[in-house]
């Protein structure tokens, strides 16, 4: 008896090739080219021309659809770069939306918010240590204020006394930075601007005086609602008019003025403030004269994040007749 693989029927060949092929992908690609390539030359070119005049027509449709189902499908993406450019220092909280990207993204959508997630616990870990360091210091600034005041009254005696109280403010100052980073405005809250000024002028009248200076509260004198938080807008007035009175010579007046649009405008007959200045007085820790150490460039910073908080702006500008104003725009609310 001979052995098929010695002289094989070639029936049996072909029905083999075909059963060696028919789980080789490469073998249908091959196929499809062929039989293409064998109609085309059969139909001729002018079935082709025939066939393509045909179809033409309905290729632009064709892309338009693909046009619109490509964007389609890029529109998850598009609202996820809209929500990263939120992302900011105040708002580290925003993450990126995992459940609407395409199955190809998820990974990497993901890879981010973790990131984020670690930012976010750095930056929470940074602020909770200023706010602690700088509740830490009250305490022996308060027992060292004490002992100064037991000493024999004198300079040296003031001196330090001076230095301690400049030491307390820089302190009390890192303390509402450091609370006003992860502050954010309800959007139900709201306060009464007039009161708020109001407060803020009778709070610093007795440094106004002390330092030979006059202020006045103008402008409105019935409510002002304005969408705010009133103890964050009075840090913020109050260290406008500090500012006023800590970079004046004696004899200065200082007007705050409230108007009816939710407008506060601090103004004084001071030197005013050169146009250099105007961009970088309003950053943390900037100090035109670094030799007085009666400053540590904070107050400013803490009115700009006020400002920030409330989707409201502060600026400054020099007044024609001599000396600086500084005016600070929040939103309107209903009483």
């Amino acid at each position: 008896m001979r052995s098929t693989s010695q002289n094989p029927d070639p029936a049996f060949a072909r029905i083999e090739a075909i059963r060696a092929c028919a789980y080789n992908p490469v073998y249908y690609v091959q196929y499809a080219h062929a039989r293409i390539a064998s109609i085309l030359a059969k139909a001729g070119s002018a079935r082709v021309a025939e066939a393509v005049a045909q179809i033409a027509p309905v290729i632009p449709y064709l892309l338009l659809v693909l046009i619109l189902i490509f964007r389609r499908a890029l529109d998850p993406v598009r609202e996820a770069s809209t929500t990263a450019a939120a992302i900011g220092p105040q708002r580290t909280e925003v993450r990126l939306p995992e459940q609407t990207m395409p199955t190809e993204i998820v990974p990497l959508v993901r890879a981010v918010n973790q990131a984020l997630d670690r930012l976010e616990a750095g930056l929470r870990a940074q602020r909770d240590f200023t706010a602690d360091m700088a509740h830490e210091l009250r305490t022996p600034l308060a027992i060292m204020r004490a002992r100064v005041d037991s000493l024999e009254p004198g300079p040296a005696r003031e001196a330090l006394r001076g230095d301690i109280v400049n030491m307390a403010r820089t302190v009390n100052q890192v303390l509402d930075i450091a609370e006003l980073e992860a502050f954010i405005v309800g959007t139900d809250a709201k306060a009464d601007l007039h009161a708020v000024c109001a407060d803020a002028v009778a709070f610093m009248a007795p440094l106004a005086v002390e330092m030979s200076k006059t202020i006045a509260l103008t402008g409105e004198m019935g409510p002002v609602w304005v969408r705010g938080q009133p103890e964050a807008l009075f840090r913020a007035v109050r260290n406008l008019i500090e500012n006023a009175i800590r970079h004046t010579p004696p004899g200065v007046s200082i007007e705050v003025e409230v108007t009816a649009d939710g407008v506060v405008r601090v103004l004084d007959d001071g030197p005013g403030v050169a146009d250099t200045d105007r961009d970088s007085i309003f950053r943390r820790f900037w100090r035109r004269d670094r030799a007085k150490g009666d400053s540590r460039g904070l107050g400013l910073a803490i009115v700009a994040r006020v400002a920030e908080a409330h989707d409201g702006s502060v600026t400054v500008a020099n007044r024609p007749e001599g000396g600086a104003v500084f005016t600070l725009r929040l939103r309107p609310a209903s009483g």
